[in-house]
């Protein structure tokens, strides 16, 4: 464990600085209000309507070509996984999620551990993920801004008593996650995921109370185990970061 509280997985390297993300939306506004003054100015010089949109959509372009270079030239350009360990920010991401923790609690669920993606900011001029982050941000999500160029979105992460599955709340819901000995992993969701998964990856969502969702993931793990491919019992950061790796959406 490193100096300011954060458990890398393999190969990543966010720090933390201290700074609240709420930081990088000052810094935005200051690009805006520049970005204002250069239009003033493009206008108090009588340049076509048409000029402005044709400069503004290259240096869009121009933006979007550049962060999709910076995030495949380093590692920055992947989603990470930190374990937040540090009071504040593992305490920020614990208070957010109150109400969740005492649902899962109730089930007999335990918090395990604070789980963090960390994003590299030049990925943001892709439009998607800022689109993610302004929505993230929007509903108080805990988020944290790095020196490195990362914005990093916390949540904690429960496991239930016999170790059968973890449990994920985050600012839509909550999701429990089963993996098997074969690599084969069951997620189920108490709300909407239109997303496409790998073939080993069973996904099911019901907009249902939390007891109810719980319940039918247990069904849907006795059905898919055996045996001889049971549930793979575990209750670690390095494996439930490894599991959500697997299990991610085809195309991310």
């Amino acid at each position: 464990m490193s100096d300011d509280g954060l458990e890398r997985a393999p190969a990543e390297q966010a720090r933390q600085s201290g700074l609240s993300c709420n930081g990088l939306f000052v810094v935005a506004i200051a690009c805006a209000v520049v970005f204002y003054l250069i239009i003033r100015e493009i206008f108090r010089r009588g340049i076509s309507l048409h000029s402005i949109a044709v400069v503004f959509v290259l240096a869009l372009v121009a933006l979007a070509f550049l962060a999709f270079l910076l995030s495949r030239s380093n590692s920055s350009g992947f989603i990470e996984h930190v374990e937040v360990t540090s009071p504040g920010f593992a305490g920020r991401a614990q208070k957010h999620y109150d109400a969740a923790a005492a649902q899962l609690k109730a089930l007999g669920f335990n918090q395990l551990f604070v789980f963090g993606e960390a994003i590299a900011i030049p990925r943001i001029f892709l439009v998607a993920p800022a689109v993610v982050l302004f929505r993230m941000w929007l509903r108080g999500d805990p988020l944290e801004l790095y020196p490195d160029k990362k914005i990093l979105n916390a949540n904690p992460v429960f496991g239930a008593g016999d170790k059968s599955a973890y449990a994920h709340p985050n600012g839509l819901g909550i999701s429990f996650h089963t993996a098997l000995r074969d690599g084969t992993i069951i997620v189920t969701r108490n709300h909407k995921d239109p997303g496409t998964y790998p073939p080993n990856v069973i996904v099911n969502s019901f907009e249902s109370n939390l007891e109810l969702v719980w319940a039918a993931h247990q069904r849907a793990v006795d059905k898919a185990a055996t045996a001889g491919n049971p549930v793979d019992r575990q209750a670690s950061f390095a494996f439930y970061s490894a599991m959500v790796r697997k299990e991610a959406p085809t195309g991310r």
